[in-house]
């Protein structure tokens, strides 16, 4: 391992799904230093046609009350294990690798939140609603047309302590194709 990346492959091994948060929110610097590295992520051709949308109060009440009305369950279900931050990764419909792109934005940012301390978990809600009507509808209430749909959402926080996560199992394989 080359000196310079122990950081990087630190964080990338103690990094997990973080699915009970701290009630204390995140300082603007690291907010804008997730949002940073997110903006930073590899990103097919370059277009950078993505929209990272941080979920405020009314919005984040309105999508998980559609989440639960698409998914079933009680509300509480969806709400984003109740993490002080929630983004949405948006990219316009046309582009054929924006689920690959969403993936890259998402992931440099939770490294740089396991890198502060912080928790983090892909929250995969909107997979199978990217053509709801009413999620559209939604969409187009806060100001984007229906050229976007959401490709990705991650919710980041102060991990609660009360949960202990055992070390991750690595399962898969690394094979070589000759």
């Amino acid at each position: 391992m080359a000196e310079g990346n122990k950081d990087i492959l630190g964080a990338i091994r103690a990094r997990r799904s973080v699915r009970a948060y701290l009630k204390k929110a995140l300082s603007p610097a690291q907010e804008e230093a997730l949002f940073a590295a997110g903006r930073c992520a590899a990103n097919a051709w370059d277009r950078q046609s993505f929209v990272l949308c941080r979920v405020g109060p009314k919005a984040r009440e309105r999508l998980v009350a559609l989440t639960a009305r698409h998914l079933g369950g009680v509300p509480a279900d969806h709400n984003f294990f109740d993490a002080p931050l929630v983004v949405l990764y948006l990219d316009l419909r046309e582009n054929p690798e924006r689920r690959a792109d969403a993936g890259c934005a998402l992931e440099n940012m939770m490294l740089a939140a396991a890198g502060m301390g912080l928790g983090s978990v892909w929250v995969d809600q909107f997979a199978t609603l990217e053509d709801a009507p009413d999620l559209a509808a939604l969409l187009a209430q806060l100001g984007f047309g229906a050229e976007y749909v959401i490709c990705g959402a991650a919710a980041f926080g102060w991990p609660d302590p009360e949960e202990q996560l055992p070390p991750r199992p690595l399962r898969s394989r690394v094979a070589l194709l000759d």
